[in-house]
């Protein structure tokens, strides 16, 4: 015959336990379904919260507006200065031919000047041709300056200071060959090629001609002479 503590100590054994949650007696399979359920509701909680939180998108900001520029809020630039320069570069002239130079640029009074007076004069910019040759013409004003060149035609321009005659007395005979008179410069002993008037005192005694070439004529003493700028360079011409 089976103990009956035995017995019951089975029974008590094998009851289910039993869990006590907020008041409420639940055994072991309540428990399990009643947490999934707390569990997805609170899911369902966050994902309500998740959902409002995101569908409230914010408005894009609208970049601020450029400020509005009107012509009148840029200064004027200040045009460039412009250069200061001559009306020509170069420029070619006859003996007493002119011509008037222009400027522009010019900050100040402009100054005149030229290198070599006895080929071009200056005045004003008017430029003055005088003798063959060349020369530079000069403005300047202020720490600017500009160049002109002038290429003046025809015989440059000597002093008659500087001149002498190859001979200034000489002898010769009857069938003597004819001698050259020349006007030569005395810097560089050649010969001088402007206008020249040559004259004989007696030309019966010797002749010139136009070029300076002497004759005899007949027997005698004489004086031959070169003429130029009213200046006047004798030879003793003696004939025998």
């Amino acid at each position: 015959m089976a103990d009956p503590n035995t017995q019951r100590q089975g029974r008590s054994t094998s009851r289910a336990p039993k869990f006590h949650i907020f008041g409420m007696t639940l055994d072991q399979k309540e428990l399990i379904i009643a947490a999934y359920c707390a569990f997805f509701f609170c899911v369902a909680i966050i994902g309500m919260i998740a959902g409002g939180l995101g569908g409230k998108e914010e408005a894009p900001k609208e970049p601020p507006p450029e400020p509005i520029v009107t012509q009148g809020d840029d200064e004027p630039e200040e045009p460039e200065p412009e250069p200061f320069k001559l009306s020509q570069t170069s420029a070619s002239l006859d003996p007493g031919g002119s011509v008037t130079l222009f400027v522009t640029g010019a900050m100040g009074e402009v100054s005149w000047a030229t290198s070599n007076n006895k080929v071009v004069t200056v005045a004003d910019g008017v430029v003055t041709a005088v003798a063959g040759g060349s020369a530079t013409v000069t403005a300047t004003s202020g720490e600017d300056s500009a160049v002109c060149i002038f290429t003046v035609s025809g015989v440059p321009y000597v002093s008659t200071l500087n001149l002498y005659l190859n001979k200034t007395d000489f002898t010769f005979v009857s069938g003597s060959a004819p001698v050259q008179m020349r006007l030569k410069l005395k810097e560089t002993r050649a010969d001088y090629d402007g206008e020249i008037v040559w004259a004989s005192a007696d030309p019966q005694i010797a002749k010139i001609s136009e070029t300076g070439l002497v004759e005899w004529v007949g027997k005698g003493t004489t004086t031959v002479t070169a003429t130029v700028d009213g200046l006047v360079f004798e030879c003793i011409v003696r004939a025998k």
